[in-house]
């Protein structure tokens, strides 16, 4: 988000988060035989036996299930239809608060649009086609045996806000490249917040993911042919993640005919692609969306920036990216336009496809095309009154490319940073981390059980060699909090990235604050990781009681860390912690993993001291979650929401501390109106990839002493590196007009 748009952007998160539940709400439960009770240590009507599952192939988390489509009807032979079966299934566990619907390894017959739930992940057993041992067994295929349509308001699958889908490879039986037929996009996500695509595979799509207006959406581990177009982003007004994404002839190519697949010929699907001016991706209007590792080949256009009225610009870091066999390998369409909110128009009245003040920023990668590697057909715009620049000074949108290999022309704004033209090829980064239990005990309880029945149940199953302890959805009361043991996971419903307090697992802390920080500071964390590969996922934890009083009068209570950790191998995933005044602090925790944590916390958000080899990946903070939380009796927006960012959020936030430790990685996250986005002490060799701000209250980035590299970072209120005696490197750092910023070299 830019720093002039903070008002809209948090009042379009409401909205979208109302709009989510609205549309989950209106999914019917259609299950006939979900009425049994628990029979787990807490005695509570729940309509599901939640499960551990043991899959078929490697995950790198554990996979808990409240229920699988094959007790609904599914046939996973792929004789009969099993569309009715899945989508009973997914309402009835999206009317009990959300949770996994397994989908067992084999063949499922779809021939309508299923809709996901809110908070709701349909995941199968994924078998990655690119793994050195794969067998031509995909796992979990849907047999796509819809009618052709040429429409794109649409997908196959619907993904609602906070919901997701993983571990499907998806085949359209009826596909011919021969007599190519148009089917809309197989995962279609509407304006929602928070939905997520990840480890699926299509083989011979013709859309792949599209998404027209959405906030924080993660696409992750998708592999796939898709003849018209890949990935359809348009309009993202919080910051939405791409990662390890490929779009190649080669899935249809090498489809397995074990698995009862026609393949098709490579040159062919290429030459129908480019033919008839096939996409891989479509990217329009994108605040700070973060892109890594994509890899992109047979199309007739890489990356298609449009040029047509929208809302806002497109600009963001990308790294690593490899276009290849493309006719264009990014093409940004000439024009100019108007935004279509007013609330540009004092700032920016004229805008074009690709960013004039912030730009593309593309580190590490390779960009071939035939006729243009990169074509750029941003126009020239401003001076401007009364807005962003005036004066004689003109600006026109860029793409600027630090250690990127182009072959083939250019053509308008395209250039190197300083030292742009040094290798990068060295820089290695890794986003997926085992974030799971070897244990197989499992427990699980309802929101009846107390404290001490889920210590129990916890201490019981870290006895048992470790597993997970499962609390299924809805509101628990914590004031003491727990200890987690050695290879156990406490594990809520929440399967995928989510932001809501209105469903699934929520402890609504209770501990009572301190007036001091040193008093908070004697308080117990509500987790307490304390033992080697011990973790925490899917849980939203509100302080609202603090969110309060912060909206009364800007006081607040200090509280120790929600979530702390001892030991090796630790990690937090898919969390929400709102109002605390300090988030998570890991130390002495080699390979560590905090990913997908969405936080507004008060003093500090993540915190990591004398850690080696950890990785922080896709987390936002973000001052206006507090206002969006869904909780009626917390103020959402106004007043309260802009005072606290003008008066608390940008003076007091330190969003990421890491403090000594080696090998610290940093990839794909941002905050919005803090302090300072990271602070480094004595931290050795730390890498920051993709680590952006906007709104920050005072300078990006403080490192003291250590050695750190940043490899496109992006500040939108102004370039302010503190660099105290740090071995620092720094490569395609990008802040609101940045033609003039400079690459640092030690």
């Amino acid at each position: 988000m830019l720093k002039f748009s903070f008002r809209f952007c948090a009042l379009m998160l409401c909205l979208i988060l109302s709009a989510a539940l609205c549309a989950c709400a209106g999914d019917p439960a259609q299950s006939s035989d979900a009425s049994s009770s628990v029979t787990g240590n807490a005695q509570e009507a729940y309509p599901f036996t939640p499960k551990l599952i043991q899959t078929a192939y490697q995950t790198l988390d554990s996979v808990v299930a409240v229920t699988d489509v094959v007790a609904y009807g599914a046939d996973p032979t792929g004789k009969a239809d099993s569309t009715k079966a899945i989508r009973d299934a997914l309402n009835a566990v999206g009317q009990a608060g959300g949770g996994t619907v397994w989908m067992p390894k084999g063949q499922y017959v779809v021939t309508g649009q299923i809709t996901i739930p809110t908070l709701v992940t349909l995941r199968g057993d994924w078998n990655d086609p690119d793994a050195a041992d794969f067998n031509g067994d995909y796992g979990t295929v849907i047999l796509a045996k819809v009618k052709s349509d040429a429409s794109t308001a649409y997908g196959l699958f619907q993904i609602r806000g906070s919901a997701g889908v993983e571990g499907l490879t998806v085949y359209y039986p009826e596909q011919d490249i021969n007599n190519v037929k148009p089917y809309p996009y197989t995962f279609y996500i509407p304006r929602v917040t928070l939905a997520t695509v990840k480890n699926c595979t299509l083989i011979n799509a013709y859309r792949g993911v599209g998404f027209p207006g959405n906030d924080k959406c993660t696409i992750k581990n998708l592999k796939g042919t898709c003849l018209m177009e890949g990935v359809n982003a348009i309009i993202s007004t919080d910051i939405g993640y791409f990662d390890n994404i490929t779009l190649s002839p080669k899935y249809w190519a090498n489809a397995s005919a074990s698995a009862g697949m026609q393949a098709a010929d490579a040159k062919a699907i290429a030459k129908w692609s480019k033919s008839n001016k096939g996409i891989g991706f479509t990217l329009q209007d994108l605040e700070q969306s973060q892109f890594t590792t994509i890899r992109i080949e047979g199309f007739d256009h890489g990356i298609h920036v449009p040029n047509k009225p929208s809302r806002f610009m497109g600009s963001g870091p990308m790294f690593d990216v490899t276009i290849k066999n493309c006719n264009y390998g990014i093409y940004a369409e000439s024009g100019t336009y108007k935004s279509t909110h007013n609330y540009a128009t004092d700032n920016c009245p004229i805008l074009t496809g690709i960013d004039w003040r912030c730009g593309w920023a593309i580190t590490k990668g390779y960009i071939e095309g035939s006729k243009y590697a990169v074509y750029n057909g941003s126009e020239t715009v401003g001076p401007f009154e009364n807005g962003l620049f005036s004066g004689e000074e003109s600006r026109t949108g860029f793409v600027r490319l630090s250690g990127v290999t182009l072959k083939g022309a250019t053509k308008g704004s395209v250039y190197y940073t300083q030292n742009g033209k040094d290798d990068l090829s060295g820089y290695e980064i890794q986003t997926n981390r085992q974030v799971k239990s070897t244990g197989k005990a499992f427990e699980y309880l309802t929101p009846k059980a107390s404290e001490a029945d889920i210590q129990a149940a916890l201490d019981k199953v870290g006895k048992a060699g470790g597993g997970v302890v499962y609390l299924t959805p809805g509101r628990y009361e914590i004031k003491n909090g727990f200890k987690v043991p050695a290879n156990t996971e406490l594990r809520g419903a929440g399967s995928s990235p989510y932001i809501l307090a209105s469903a699934g697992t929520v402890f609504w802390v209770r501990q009572s604050g301190a007036e001091t920080q040193e008093d908070g500071a004697k308080l117990p964390a509500i987790v307490a990781l304390n033992g080697q590969n011990a973790g925490v996922a899917g849980i939203y934890f509100m302080y609202d009681e603090n969110i309060i009083s912060l909206d009364a009068d800007m006081k607040y209570q200090f509280y120790n860390y929600t979530i702390t950790g001892n030991a090796k191998g630790v990690w937090a995933l898919n969390l929400c912690v709102m109002g605390p005044t300090h988030g998570i602090r890991f130390e002495n925790c080699d390979d560590h993993v905090i990913e997908n944590v969405y936080s507004s916390c008060v003093e500090e958000s993540i915190t990591i001291v004398n850690s080696n080899n950890g990785l922080i990946l896709d987390c936002l903070g973000n001052g206006v979650y507090m206002y969006c939380t869904n909780v009626l009796h917390v103020v959402r927006g106004g007043r309260g929401q802009q005072r606290y960012l003008d008066n608390v959020g940008k003076f007091k936030n330190d969003y990421i501390v890491v403090e000594g430790g080696n090998a610290q990685q940093i990839v794909n996250s941002f905050v919005f109106c803090g302090k300072v986005f990271l602070t480094t002490r004595n931290a050795e060799n730390l890498l920051a990839v993709n680590a952006c701000s906007d709104g920050l209250g005072s300078v990006y980035s403080e490192y003291n002493g250590g050695s750190v590299t940043v490899l496109g970072a992006t500040q939108t209120n102004g370039n302010k590196i503190r660099n105290n005696n740090c071995k620092l490197t720094v490569y395609n750092n990008m802040s609101l007009f940045p033609q003039d910023d400079e690459d640092v070299k030690p």
